[in-house]
């Protein structure tokens, strides 16, 4: 089960790498000058899915980060979680709501960010 929880997060990580890439590439070349629009659009790719990664592994019900979390939680504890997710799913929304989440959230798809910037650093070399 956690492997495919794991699935959804990578997929989205593996996403902001790629639109990283192209954005990188855009920017270098300086076809966003041209076209703004296009870095625009692979730059919000990038934010997204970085805010997706980061949101879905949350270790909380009914995130996948919670499923991730039983490869290290005893099935007793872990059940009992489960057993709550309905009013932990509407205490998440209530934070989300009410912009509780935002600086936590903000400060890990910057942190991040700054790992994407750094795996992707062989663009510049490309660039010179």
């Amino acid at each position: 089960m956690a492997v495919s929880a794991a699935a959804g997060p990578l997929s989205n990580f593996l996403l902001a790498w790629a639109s990283m890439i192209v954005y990188k590439c855009i920017v270098y070349s300086g076809m966003g000058n041209r076209i703004p629009v296009l870095m625009l659009f692979f730059y919000d790719m990038v934010v997204m899915n970085l805010s997706l990664t980061i949101f879905n592994l949350i270790p909380v019900p009914p995130f996948d980060g919670s499923r991730i979390v039983l490869l290290f939680l005893p099935q007793r504890l872990y059940f009992k979680a489960m057993r709550y997710e309905r009013y932990i799913m509407i205490a998440v929304l209530f934070l989300v709501f009410f912009g509780l989440l935002n600086w936590p959230l903000s400060a890990a798809v910057n942190f991040m960010w700054g790992r994407l910037v750094e795996l992707t650093g062989f663009v510049e070399l490309l660039w010179g």
